[in-house]
């Protein structure tokens, strides 16, 4: 009898081959509560699925910021799409991970919009917005990376970022 077993030999891409070792014998598998949905990746595949398909749209994780279409998806790349194609406004392909504070400076624009107002009288009050308190979520106000870089797409304020070595350079 000759049953030949496949031993995991630990590599610079473990990784890689536990999610293929992973596949082909299905030792660890994540089962959607919801469905039979299925999948032997990451757990984030699984809580992806359950966002887009049995979460409800105010509820997923990525809102968008402009306060009047209430759209959410489980994805910022998807709500990126929506805001540039929906909102004609570009948001950043990728956040500055170096950024420590943000500084905001509200522009003189008439807002119809009750969320939008509420968050230019929050940045009227706090122009200066550390980067690891967000999100800030009070009362009706919801501030995050989306809802800061919206609003100055939208010409309503006016962004200044600083980073540590700016900081350094402007306090030494």
């Amino acid at each position: 009898m000759d049953i030949s077993i496949q031993q995991y030999i630990k590599t610079k891409n473990h990784n890689t081959n536990y999610y293929r070792r992973n596949k082909a014998e299905r030792f660890n598998v994540n089962s959607c509560p919801h469905c039979e949905y299925e999948t032997t990746g990451p757990k984030s595949a699984l809580k992806a699925h359950i966002w887009s398909k049995h979460t409800p749209e105010h509820e997923r994780p990525f809102q968008c910021p402009c306060g009047t279409c209430e759209k959410g998806f489980s994805a910022r790349a998807n709500l990126n799409k929506h805001i540039l194609k929906q909102h004609k406004i570009e948001m950043p392909k990728k956040i500055n991970r170096e950024t420590l504070i943000y500084k905001i400076i509200v522009n003189k624009k008439i807002c119809k919009d009750k969320e939008m107002k509420c968050r230019l009288n929050y940045y009227k009050e706090n122009p200066i917005i550390i980067i690891n308190t967000l999100p800030i979520k009070q009362d009706n106000i919801n501030i995050s990376y989306d809802t800061i870089h919206y609003d100055k797409g939208c010409n309503m304020i006016t962004l200044i970022t600083y980073t540590r070595r700016e900081l350094l350079n402007l306090y030494s």
